[in-house]
């Protein structure tokens, strides 16, 4: 082979190497323009679940009843809640009370052995009396319940806390909910923010049965009244469910929400963003108690 032919040979080589440099080139150009647009939807969706945080810290803000109920704008807000668009993005809020709920924290072991009853918990001796010991302040366990002995012989070990619950999530730790599907059923009736005391506008039945000194038909009672209209003051509520049952049950309830969690997706394409956030109400004043990203 002469010069000629070894030369026509290393110039289609180089050719060759130069078209594949290229070729990774815009591979790699067109990899980072997909991570750019990719970070760029992220921020966009990020910010407009935000966008319908504060959209619902408003609506709440503008709320001056001395009541609150499942029909007012501060839970049903069509024209802003759901899917909200704007410029290829848009945000889904959903809005819950939490004094809808019943407060772990401040329950009595009677009240939180109705709920598991209401919501059809196996094994609530057990899960009940575990709960008592993870949140008292003492060593002495319940009957059936566990203290510090037992989760120290676990592997990793824990300490039994002692102390009031942060968040419902923390129940994962407490003996009886090594099944995770055990919190599921009962997470959307309890929480660790409200003052304690259950909305009997926004409560569900399950909620409204562990109301110490209720019966069924005082339950049911409610249920039916406020289908057509909220409880707005207590000689309404006594109206409905006489003197003597208010007086057993008047400790326990209130017309009025104080604690209230904000849940925002926001969109667009396939990213989506969500931002989780607790917000106590008093007077003039939005406090933010709990925020979460996902």
């Amino acid at each position: 082979m002469n010069n000629r032919g070894v030369s026509l040979i290393i110039v289609l080589w180089v050719l060759v190497i130069l078209a594949g440099i290229c070729s990774s080139g815009i591979y790699i150009s067109r990899l980072e323009i997909k991570k750019a647009k990719y970070q760029i939807d992220e921020l966009k969706a990020f910010g407009f679940a935000k966008a319908g945080i504060e959209s619902a810290i408003v609506c709440l803000y503008n709320d001056k009843n001395t009541y609150d109920a499942v029909n007012e704008r501060w839970k049903e807000k069509p024209d802003m809640y759901t899917d909200f668009k704007l410029g290829g993005v848009m945000y889904s809020v959903v809005v819950e009370d939490e004094e809808s709920k019943l407060n772990i924290n401040t329950a009595s072991k009677g009240m939180i052995e109705i709920l598991l009853n209401a919501v059809g918990v196996n094994n609530k001796h057990e899960i009940v009396d575990s709960i008592l010991d993870w949140k008292d302040s003492d060593s002495n366990p319940n009957p059936y319940g566990k203290e510090n002995d037992y989760y120290q012989s676990l592997i990793p070990p824990r300490s039994c806390k002692n102390k009031p619950f942060d968040t419902i999530e923390e129940l994962l730790l407490v003996k009886g909910f090594e099944d995770k599907n055990v919190l599921k059923e009962i997470e959307n009736f309890i929480t660790t923010y409200s003052i304690g005391r259950i909305n009997i506008n926004t409560a569900q039945y399950e909620v409204l049965k562990t109301i110490p000194g209720i019966e069924e038909s005082v339950v049911q009672k409610i249920i039916q009244y406020r289908r057509d209209m909220p409880f707005k003051s207590i000689d309404q509520l006594k109206s409905v469910i006489g003197d003597n049952v208010y007086s057993k049950i008047n400790g326990f309830i209130t017309l009025k929400s104080y604690n209230f969690r904000i849940k925002s997706r926001g969109r667009t394409g396939e990213i989506s963003k969500t931002v989780e956030v607790i917000i106590e109400k008093e007077y003039d004043s939005m406090n933010l108690r709990y925020w979460r990203e996902m």
